[in-house]
């Protein structure tokens, strides 16, 4: 019963070549209450191995029938999962589906091997076709919603995360994702909110949860239900930096007190030294001792900021503070660049609009691409160029235009997995009638 015994044990098997055992050994410390470093061990007795994965793909091969075999592997492979041994279990999932080719479960556990390990791309197409077998995979349809997301489809995948709540209401962390995809959108408000109350309800003593739940009150002017929430989540993690901002930021925008000041300046000033040069924190700094009149201070702080974050309201309020310091140049630099970040944001959505009101108009998809790169929106941008393209044969400028632009994209490291884009368009859009 001695777990370093075991453990000495479990690594001498690995040593000598007997994996089945020193597996079994490994699970059954972890049954018991381990550390977390012996997961990691287990996980490279499993996966560096050759006889371990060899072990998972014949599993079952003394069962009567195929669905004995198919439910041993997808056994097998759960356990992995649960141990981190993620390539091993992508490989016990394919071998159960190649006993059970229909089988939902096997696909849900691909998927989730495979972006597990980072291949999102890959992982798609299995999760959803586990969904499709099977709409009431929770898992698979929670990590879908989770891609979506990551590649800008948030409406999706909050009409995902809706269902899967129905039928798990008592998940915490399901409420709380649909309330993030959700809580973009003003017209989804309502229910963003009632999500993450719901997530607080199951788990109350969740800082990250309640301090969203706080985000959520202030998007729709509920300041003092903010506040309240806020300051649980600060107690809640006292020593948390994202709890300290939170709450220093919603006092240095809505306080309405010198000691509120005073108390938002010391909370972002300890966030500044637990985690440095961090452009919202800086920001929020700058403007207290813009408003204080320490000029020098809060250029040098806005300055750090808009070099990092050059958006909108930092390089707005940094002409401002150069204005103020007789920096005239510098104060006519900072402010028409965030008048042209504002300009961009709003020709954005009005493009938007546009392309929507006027599907097959190929200069409007044309202006739509070119926005999209300016903003970052490298898929987005990329996919309208060749939704352009098909649309008129007049396109060999426009050809030209996109190699161009991948071309620069793929120097630098920016370019995006279209694969992965154009298949979620394909899922999400119905096709033409």
């Amino acid at each position: 019963n001695d777990p370093l015994a075991r453990l000495q044990l479990a690594r001498l098997f690995a040593k000598n070549g007997d994996y089945e055992q020193s597996i079994d050994t490994y699970q059954n410390i972890l049954s018991r209450g381990a550390d977390p470093a012996i997961h990691k061990e287990l996980a490279e007795v499993i996966q560096h191995k050759p006889e371990a994965q060899r072990r998972v793909q014949t599993i079952g091969d003394s069962g009567s029938t195929e669905s004995e075999k198919t439910g041993r592997a997808l056994r097998d492979a759960d356990d992995l999962m649960k141990h981190s041994g993620f390539k091993a279990a992508e490989d016990a999932y394919r071998a159960a589906l190649r006993s059970e080719p229909n089988s939902a479960l096997a696909y849900q556990g691909l998927g989730l091997a495979l972006e597990a390990q980072g291949n999102q791309e890959e992982a798609f197409p299995f999760l959803q076709t586990a969904v499709r077998l099977n709409p009431k995979l929770d898992k698979a349809e929670n990590s879908l919603a989770k891609i979506y997301y990551s590649l800008g489809f948030a409406d999706e995948a909050g009409k995902r995360m809706a269902v899967v709540t129905k039928q798990h209401p008592e998940n915490a962390g399901y409420w709380f994702a649909l309330g993030m995809y959700y809580g973009g959108f003003q017209f989804h408000y309502a229910e963003a909110l009632k999500a993450f109350q719901k997530a607080v309800e199951l788990k109350p003593s969740d800082s990250k949860y309640c301090q969203t739940l706080a985000d959520m009150h202030l998007k729709i002017h509920q300041v003092k239900e903010a506040e309240a929430n806020y300051r649980l989540a600060t107690r809640l993690s006292p020593k948390d930096p994202g709890t300290l901002f939170g709450l220093g930021k919603f006092l240095a925008e809505h306080g309405t007190s010198t000691a509120n000041e005073n108390e938002a300046y010391e909370l972002l000033s300890q966030v500044n030294r637990a985690a440095p040069n961090f452009p919202p924190v800086l920001f929020q700094l700058g403007k207290i001792e813009l408003k204080r009149g320490n000029i020098k201070q809060a250029i040098t702080q806005l300055e750090a900021s808009a070099s990092a974050n050059p958006d909108y309201e930092t390089l707005y309020t940094l002409g401002r503070a150069y204005s103020l310091d007789h920096q005239e140049a510098n104060a006519k630099a900072a402010t028409e660049a965030a008048v042209k970040k504002r300009e961009l944001s709003f020709n954005l959505t009005n493009a938007e609009d546009l392309a929507r009101q006027s599907k097959k108009d190929y200069k409007l998809r044309l202006n739509l691409a070119r926005l999209y790169s300016q903003s970052g929106q490298h898929a987005k941008a990329i996919n309208q160029y060749e939704v352009c393209i098909n649309l008129t044969s007049d396109n060999s400028k426009i050809k030209n235009e996109l190699n161009a632009y991948k071309e620069k994209l793929t120097k630098s490291g920016q370019m995006p997995s279209m694969k992965l884009f154009n298949g979620m368009v394909t899922a999400v859009v119905p096709p033409a009638k």
